[in-house]
């Protein structure tokens, strides 16, 4: 689907739906459980949750239910593969299916890490979550966390979606108010860049 993610970075593809069908506002909570949940069993994470286990944090039925816990049907050089260019990188790249028919494509970048060559980094945590939906095209947020304090930016292909989108912005940032961390700043892109 989005084919931006750098160069290197681990994808992780989660083949079934993560949850039976679109979600309503109530719903919303369970997906981002489900894919919390997703990223938590991908095994990217697997020899960790070892440690816990062994340290009595962890139950066995859970490190039982991760993909390396399980039969493999990858080979172990493709997954050791993901779990280094996870390391090396610092970008988790998830595909998968919100619910059926529903591609989402979810990039998480670690600040910690630095790239060979880069003077600089940039100390925020960065998301971007790309949807394509046949009503409204390609949809992406980008969510940047850095200090204590979140900034969103929205971009889609369909002039109107944009403009459906930055007049949604005043609920979205009331809504927002009441949560932390605090937001301080929530756009609409002009393109779909």
């Amino acid at each position: 689907m989005d084919s931006s993610a750098p160069p290197g970075a681990a994808t992780v593809r989660i083949d079934a739906p993560l949850v039976s069908r679109a979600p309503d506002a109530s719903g919303v909570r369970q997906l981002a459980a489900s894919i919390a949940r997703a990223v938590e069993r991908s095994g990217l994470f697997y020899e960790a949750h070892q440690a816990q286990w062994v340290a009595g944090e962890r139950r066995l039925d859970e490190l039982e239910g991760e993909a390396r816990g399980r039969v493999a049907t990858t080979p172990p050089d493709v997954r050791s593969a993901t779990q280094l260019a996870l390391l090396d990188a610092g970008v988790l790249r998830l595909s998968f299916e919100a619910w059926a028919g529903q591609a989402v494509d979810l990039e998480i970048v670690d600040p910690r890490h630095r790239a060979a060559g880069e003077v600089e980094r940039d100390d925020s945590w960065r998301t971007r979550l790309t949807v394509v939906t046949p009503a409204l095209g390609t949809i992406v947020a980008t969510f940047a966390l850095r200090a204590g304090a979140l900034s969103i930016a929205f971009a889609a292909e369909a002039h109107r979606v944009r403009h459906d989108l930055a007049r949604a912005l005043p609920r979205l940032r009331e809504a927002l108010a009441a949560h932390e961390p605090a937001t301080t700043s929530l756009m609409v892109a002009d393109d779909h860049g």
